[in-house]
């Protein structure tokens, strides 16, 4: 198996036996990163609960994808990019990117989103 930062952001569902709920912490791939990065191991007692290790994740990709364009991907399956676009004075529609004029010919159905 790959570890990439992907491979511990594709089983962000099971980071925590699979009951973000429980706000439970399983450390397990997230420390296979970590030691494959040279870098500490982490404990679960590390986080308060699974909301901290979610921004652990965040902080972790922010630092492993620098430069790769990803970050914007990564503020909204992280909940942030709604905060940061409000700080912005931008609104919601920012969110999504508008269609083309040339996929908007191809599929007359299409209706532009919001804002553009």
């Amino acid at each position: 198996m790959s570890y990439t930062p992907d491979a511990y952001q594709r089983s962000i569902s099971h980071f925590c036996g699979g009951n973000r709920r429980l706000n439970t912490v399983d450390v397990t791939r997230y420390n296979t990163l970590r030691a494959a990065r040279k870098a500490s191991v982490k404990n679960a007692a590390d986080f308060a609960n699974a909301t901290a290790f979610l921004a652990e994740l965040e902080k972790e990709r922010r630092r492993e994808l620098v430069g790769e364009g990803r970050r914007w991907q990564d503020m909204k399956r992280f909940g942030t990019a709604l905060p940061f676009l409000t700080s912005k004075g931008r609104n919601s529609t920012r969110l999504w990117f508008p269609f083309t004029d040339a996929e908007r010919l191809r599929n007359p159905l299409l209706e532009q989103n919001d804002g553009y």
